[in-house]
């Protein structure tokens, strides 16, 4: 999963890197974003607003590819909270959501639940 975390969060920081300086300015202020651009929580306002960036043309991303982060990006935001979780907690006994994960697993069609 950080091997995930990590990928994902590459994208975004070159993207994001490689914005110009007045479309950075203007997604930060837009969505509240805080913080070091290494951090995963700072990708999470991206994602939740990921239709409208690339709707408003501050983000150029492939169709597929948004389509998939925009299908999966509830899945990819409570593993990006709990990496970003973990990694700020020294004891690293951050409980992880197996229950939430299933269900948004279920709700994306990734895992189907077992039938009787």
């Amino acid at each position: 999963m950080e091997n995930f975390c990590r990928v994902l969060e590459n994208i975004f920081y070159q993207i994001i890197g490689a914005l110009q300086r007045q479309k950075k300015k203007k997604i930060i202020e837009k969505y509240g974003l805080k913080g070091d651009e290494r951090y995963p929580g700072f990708f999470i306002p991206l994602l939740e607003n990921i239709s409208e960036i690339c709707a408003d043309g501050f983000m150029m991303l492939d169709r597929d590819y948004a389509e998939v982060v925009i299908r999966y990006r509830a899945i990819i935001i409570l593993m990006l909270e709990f990496f970003g979780d973990i990694t700020q907690n020294d004891r690293k006994d951050t409980k992880y959501s197996h229950a939430k994960l299933k269900r948004l697993l279920e709700t994306t069609e990734i895992f189907q639940a077992k039938t009787p």
